[in-house]
């Protein structure tokens, strides 16, 4: 069992979505669809702030992939 803080899973909107055609993941640089880099909406807490920990530069309007999304799951 981890012994990471759990919270509530809840939705989170993403200002400037709506982008058309395919985006770069600001964490990974992969090219995914736009829908794709809002898959961090839907992370816990701590998952975000571990992403702020280690991308200082990162916001939540920048978005995630689902791949970077996981991989911060199992920090």
């Amino acid at each position: 069992m981890s012994s990471e803080p759990t919270t509530r899973l809840r939705r989170r909107s993403r200002q400037g979505a709506g982008a058309h055609g395919p985006s770069f993941c600001p964490l990974c640089g992969t090219l995914v669809p736009p829908e794709m880099l809002e898959l961090h909406a839907w992370a816990e807490d701590w998952v975000l702030k571990t992403i702020r920990e280690k991308n200082p530069s990162w916001v939540e309007p920048d978005g995630a992939c689902q791949k970077c999304v996981e991989y911060y799951q199992k920090l």
